[in-house]
């Protein structure tokens, strides 16, 4: 009766141990793929950031290169102001247009969520042109400017 006791008792606690074990198994399981998924959305946060950063330092260089065209017709009288403020308004130009390039091939490389708006890469083609066109109008524009005026 004893021995019948004992391999009842060693049977019990070998299928307790054996459930710990799955249960235990399952658990790390079930956190290795929170894990799994928690890292690829960070990343895709990580991305989507730096494609927000982009834009925000295109928004603000775009505002320097305003201010810089105000200064060409309030302060650009004598010709150093002049090519000072005309330099300045380039070198910001230069930046709106690296940074919206940088944009745009993060967008194609894949490097951020384009599958959600496939429109964008082309909505920020456009943008470029434009921003372009605008330099170019506002430069022809400088042709006759005075400074005398």
């Amino acid at each position: 009766m004893f021995s019948s006791i004992r391999s009842r008792l060693l049977s019990l606690m070998l299928v307790a141990v054996l459930g710990g074990l799955a249960t235990a198994l399952g658990r790390l399981w079930a956190l290795w793929r929170i894990d799994e998924t928690t890292g690829r959305q960070l990343q895709q946060v990580s991305h989507g950031m730096h494609s927000l950063v982009l834009i925000e330092s295109a928004g603000m260089e775009f505002k320097k290169q305003v201010q810089e065209w105000k200064n060409i017709l309030l302060r650009g009288n004598d010709p150093d102001s002049f090519a000072k403020y005309k330099k300045q308004f380039g070198a910001s130009a230069d930046k709106v247009q690296s940074r919206l390039t940088e944009l745009s091939a993060r967008l194609q490389g894949g490097e951020d969520l384009a599958e959600a708006d496939p429109g964008r890469v082309q909505r920020i083609a456009a943008l470029m042109a434009a921003h372009a066109k605008m330099r170019e109008t506002y430069l022809s524009a400088l042709s006759s400017f005075d400074p005398q005026d």
